[in-house]
């Protein structure tokens, strides 16, 4: 297997993996294959873009993950809060997810996560900023 072909398995991975935590944590997520965004969340009929990022480049000494944050293997272009409403970081090691809207990290060639920080970036975070408090605890209740 080459270096391409690991690449596609490890970024199809990482969305599988994203689509699930969405699911065990009740909502209904969407790969999109070939599009602009990875994953499409329906939260009260308000969908939300997300473009996935998985990262085992793990800087040893501070603890924490690189993620490319760039379109395409040049690296020239950005995503744009036209294209996606927020990004999941995905460390491939320990299997987990933090969310982060896309206006944190606009054009940024590189984005770091400290691993302790993937539980305080979670989606019930992400959803409470794009969706609001109150309509996200409604949804949970019906």
């Amino acid at each position: 297997m080459n270096i391409q072909q690991l690449s596609r398995y490890k970024g199809t991975g990482a969305e599988h993996l994203v689509c699930a935590d969405i699911w065990f944590q009740g909502y209904k997520a969407y790969i999109m294959p070939g599009g602009v965004f990875d994953v499409l969340i329906n939260v009260k009929n308000q969908l939300i873009r997300i473009q996935v990022k998985g990262s085992s480049n793990i800087q040893r000494t501070h603890n924490r993950l690189i993620f490319n944050t760039t379109r395409g293997q040049n690296m020239k272009k950005f995503y744009d809060q036209d294209c996606i409403d927020a990004w999941a970081f995905v460390d491939l090691i320990y299997r987990k997810v933090a969310y982060v809207p896309v206006e944190e990290c606009l054009n940024q060639y590189k984005y770091t996560v400290n691993r302790k920080d993937f539980k305080h970036k979670s989606l019930k975070v992400l959803l409470e900023n794009k969706i609001g408090k109150k309509k996200l605890d409604l949804y949970h209740k019906l």
